[in-house]
């Protein structure tokens, strides 16, 4: 309590008010010396904001004269002026194509321009360097990730700052685009019984499939992984903000070639008069084959953008309305050489609008009001089939627990599975800001609400009768008694969950202090309160940044972030649990009786997952480059996990009865109940997850005498994670024991890697020439052992009554059939090895630019042997490393 009311004490620091400044100036070509028209400029330090007019010309009326002012434009490099570069308030400003015959390009990762924080961002030089199909390819570029060939025939997630493989990490990031947040958490695109009887294409509890946002038009992508201001929410893992183009752009045609891989893009933006703004229009076309063998697998991708900008005739209002459809056009599937008897496909279709809104008023307590609201909604459908020889199957019919009957198979059938969704998702952000100055410090205040809607209307899961899973299906082993297992019912969404509704409120203030040494101290300092699935949490978020030099700067921070349960996980329906007790059948009848019992179909109790964390860094801006370094450590807790609940149901003693058992079914008596006990497996909040690491980004200056820049990352993490529920096991070994299921501690699985990447740049301005070698450096991969308990820390019984067994009683012989073998893992690691990529581009005068590529370009596959340090033993069968040899090729052409 004393942290929140010291953090909340900050907000309220006393200040004196400021004489604003007034600053004008005009913004040219560098080449031509003409104009330009609709540059957007932008002090971050105050958060004001105007355009250019018709000649180039601007007015900004300033909070301070402590401004730092960035004029960005669409295919233009971004400029930074600052005080010093302005001559009596006035300045004129030249503004660089953003092509290869500048002398400096920029093609890797670089620092946000700011002295807090740890997000990085690739601007448009470096993403179409690595000429993606999506931006899952251009954020393999980040520290500890490893590149690999291009894949669009499986959704892509991704995990930062952790070494650990769990779906909590991928599942806490935030993707947002162009200030909406892409939600996944609708999805529920997967059979119940098991995931893996759907499409390779199924994806659910896990971030957007970010290989469905093309690269194409992408301008900027800022990746966040430390702590985040406090507008941001419903994330732990961090954010990942993508700008598209958004204004007056030259007719850009591209063409993108790798495998059997294929995209198409075509661009433009303009004007449709002062007063209306600008249009930009973007359609990308994805064509995917990776064999041409298995006609199965094949990808079709189309993405439109439309984007309507206008600003007001006072540089007071500015308005982004954008229109989005994306989908993929995967008709139904078949191999024809096995008489099309194999099937399957997955549509996806998505329409999402959204618009951002800012006003800043002339004479006002607040200096702007930002609104952003969307909203989206798709039309999911998830088809496979198979041919199946069963004999005919069982196929249980009833939804309530007791006695029935079930239906049969045919006995040879196409087998499907089919599921039908809808996901919804609405999105509000509202906020005012006010910017406060004194002699040496300005304050930017920031006040906001967050709203967020999530809802499924599809119908669901489908079962079709004539052509149901096996999954879904009992079959009879000897003397007529059945196989048991976890069955299935047709499950309509509708009827299932609820709408989900997320509440978000934050206060946020960028504090900037300027010692009397001119020395300057940065503070973002924010407070989030948030409503998740009725639960309440508090998130202090707190960035400081000092200047020890001009050029070099340390920071640090600490921050709590929250995230919701997704839809599948809130409502995941009912499980139904069928005993099939007796089948009989003879030429005259087929007589079956089934034993079900239903359980579940409320909505889980489930909190938000949390994260604490604890970042500590430098920056430093030298005369030879720039580089940047971060420690961090990442406390997870409340992650999503699954455990066994343990149920106990009576399980009927059936006596039957013939008349005469050739031609007449028989009759039933329940004679008894014996008790059964039921696994029945939940979600909760036990998961727990540690990752500690350090992170560097280095970027050198172009050597001149060798036309040649080099860049570096490296990171190194360790993680730890646990799920906290306790390991249940069933006693197979002695069936009818009192000690039905032993109870045992997991153990915690610790991980941990060391990854580098040298990129070399040798960049000809005059020839517009630019060829780039990256080399990847694995240095370890490890892996620490796991020590399971072998001994119980408690049991159930036949009755489902539990028995704690504290201080090591579980040692003893008493309870000798429920110890498990020992078994230690050992501690393994894979030694280094290292893999290359090489890039070429080239643009000509006419517009027309080449780019060619290969992905391990000299077939480097090295095998590896995981070794184990405490012994002499290496794995007999090593690992082929790095993805095959690849080539791609990218033709863009520019229409002015």
């Amino acid at each position: 309590m004393l942290k929140k009311i010291a953090y909340l004490f900050l907000f309220f620091l006393p200040f004196a008010l400021q004489a604003q400044v007034e600053l004008s100036g005009v913004v040219l070509h560098a080449t031509t010396k003409e104009p330009i028209q609709s540059v957007y400029i932008k002090n971050s330090k105050g958060n004001e904001w105007t355009l250019t007019n018709e000649e180039g010309k601007f007015s900004l009326e300033l909070a301070s004269d402590n401004y730092k002012l960035f004029f960005s434009y669409v295919g233009f490099v971004t400029k930074t002026v600052t005080p010093t570069e302005a001559v009596e308030n006035t300045i004129e400003i030249s503004l660089q194509q953003n092509d290869l015959s500048i002398d400096e390009v920029v093609i890797s990762a670089t620092p946000v321009e700011d002295k807090v924080g740890s997000a990085i961002e690739y601007n448009r030089q470096a993403i179409e360097q690595v000429q993606g199909f999506s931006i899952a390819e251009v954020l393999s570029q980040l520290p500890g990730q490893i590149r690999t060939n291009p894949n669009i025939h499986s959704p892509k997630d991704l995990s930062l700052r952790t070494a650990s493989s769990n779906t909590n990490n991928p599942f806490g990031l935030s993707v947002v685009v162009d200030g909406m947040p892409v939600s996944n958490d609708e999805t529920y695109q997967n059979y119940f019984v098991n995931p893996a009887l759907s499409t390779d294409f199924e994806y659910d509890n896990s971030t957007t499939d970010l290989r469905q946002i093309p690269a194409s038009n992408v301008e900027k992508i800022e990746v966040i992984s430390g702590i985040p201001d406090a507008k941001y929410g419903n994330l732990t893992t961090g954010v990942i903000n993508i700008e598209r183009k958004a204004g007056r752009t030259p007719y850009i045609l591209s063409a993108n070639l790798n495998g059997g891989t294929s995209s198409l893009s075509f661009l433009k933006g303009f004007s449709i008069g002062n007063r209306l703004g600008d249009i930009t229009a973007s359609v990308d076309y994805l064509n995917s084959n990776a064999d041409p063998r298995n006609p199965l697998q094949t990808y079709n991708r189309i993405s439109n953008n439309l984007s309507w900008s206008v600003i007001g005739k006072e540089k007071q209002i500015q308005n982004t309305l954008s229109l989005n459809f994306s989908g993929n056009f995967d008709d139904v599937k078949v191999d024809e050489e096995d008489g099309f008897q194999e099937s399957s496909y997955r549509k996806d279709r998505k329409f999402s609008i959204n618009n951002r809104f800012s006003f800043q008023p002339k004479k006002s307590f607040f200096d702007q009001v930002n609104t952003t609201i969307g909203y989206s909604f798709g039309n999911q459908h998830s088809y496979t089939q198979r041919f199946l020889n069963s004999g005919g199957l069982v196929l249980p019919q009833s939804f309530e627990t007791g006695l029935n009957h079930g239906s049969y198979s045919p006995v040879t059938y196409l087998m499907k599975t089919e599921t039908f969704g809808k996901p919804v998702h609405g999105f509000l952000n509202s906020s005012l800001s006010k910017t406060v100055t004194g002699n040496q410090f300005t304050n930017h205040i920031s006040v906001g609400l967050n709203l967020s809607y999530s809802d499924n209307k599809g119908k669901g899961q489908v079962l079709d009768n004539e052509n149901p899973h096996t999954q879904v299906t009992l079959s009879s082993s000897g003397g007529g008694k059945g196989v048991d297992g976890t069955s299935f019912r047709p499950q309509d969404y509708q009827e299932q969950l609820f709408s989900q509704w997320n509440l978000g409120a934050y206060l946020q203030n960028n504090f900037l202090y300027t010692f009397p040494n001119e020395k300057e101290l940065y503070a973002k300092l924010g407070f989030r309160f948030d409503s998740q699935n009725g639960f309440p949490s508090y998130s202090p978020r707190i960035n400081l940044g000092y200047e020890i030099t001009n050029d070099w700067s340390v920071r640090g921070g600490i921050g709590h972030n929250t995230k919701s349960p997704s839809l599948s996980r809130l409502y995941p329906g009912k499980n139904y649990y069928d005993f099939l007790l007796r089948d009989f059948r003879t030429s005259n009848y087929s007589w079956n009786l089934i034993q079900t019992y239903v359980i579940g179909g409320n909505e889980l109790d489930l909190e938000a997952s949390k994260v604490w964390k604890y970042e500590l860094g430098t920056n430093l801006n030298a005369y030879f480059g720039q580089i940047s370094a971060t420690a961090y450590v990442n406390k997870n807790f409340d992650g999503f996990t699954s455990f066994d609940e343990l149920i106990a149901v009576p399980y009927p003693n059936i006596q039957y009865e013939f008349e005469d058992a050739a031609t007449t079914p028989p009759t039933y008596t329940v004679t008894s109940y014996e008790p059964r006990i039921i696994q029945n497996s939940i979600t909760n909040n036990a998961f727990e997850t540690e990752d500690k690491g350090i992170e560097l980004l280095a970027n050198f200056n172009k050597i001149d005498a060798i036309n040649t820049s080099f860049s570096m990352t490296a990171a190194y993490t360790n993680s730890q994670s646990q799920n906290g529920n306790a390991l249940i096991i069933e006693n197979e070994d002695n069936i009818g024991s009192q000690y039905a299921f032993g109870v045992y501690d997991r153990s915690t699985t610790k991980n941990s890697f060391f990854r580098s990447n040298i990129n070399a740049s040798h960049h000809i301005s005059e020839l517009a020439l630019l060829i780039s070698i990256t080399a990847e450096q694995m240095w370890r991969n490890t892996t620490y052992p796991d020590v399971d308990n072998p001994f119980p820390i408690g049991y159930y019984n036949q009755q489902n009554v539990y028995t704690d067994l504290p201080n090591g009683l579980g040692e003893s012989q008493q309870y000798i059939e429920l110890h498990r073998p020992e078994i230690e893992s050992q501690k393994r690691f894979e030694p280094f090895y290292s893999n290359y990529h090489l890039r070429a581009s080239k643009e000509f005068k006419n517009g027309l630019s080449m780019n060619v590529y290969g992905t391990n370009f000299l077939n480097y596959r090295p095998v590896i042997f995981t070794q184990y340090p405490n012994s002499d033993t290496i794995d007999d069968e090593g690992d082929a490393k790095n993805s095959s040899i690849s080539f791609g090729a990218t033709i863009r052409y520019k229409i002015y």
